[in-house]
């Protein structure tokens, strides 16, 4: 499809939003309560049940305390590549492929 102004113009998907029951946060709430510090099973908890938005605020969170930490860096990008958010990941993936440069 092209605009009035010529450009391309390719619709996306609709977006869903899916709220929890009480329930189903209590028993979320509980799986993430056995993981208190370690952020890459949390993460990968969030992810499984399809919250990338959680999984990515607790990454970013992780990465404002450990920003250094590079091993991690590829699940962020792939956060936000779950999220189509290719701006944040091309930003992430220069900040990893150059600490791979500087690394060796």
């Amino acid at each position: 499809m092209t605009d009035k102004d010529g450009t391309v113009y390719i619709p996306r998907e609709d977006s869903t939003f899916v709220m929890l029951t009480d329930d189903q946060q209590k028993k979320l709430d509980d799986q993430l309560a056995r993981y208190p510090g370690d952020i890459f099973q949390r993460a990968n908890l969030l992810e499984s049940n399809d919250m990338y938005v959680a999984a990515m605020d607790d990454y970013r969170s992780y990465f404002k305390k450990n920003p250094d930490d590079n091993d991690m860096r590829p699940l962020l990008i792939a956060a936000y590549q779950a999220l189509k958010l290719s701006n944040l990941r091309e930003s992430e993936a220069r900040l990893y492929n150059a600490s791979l440069d500087t690394n060796y």
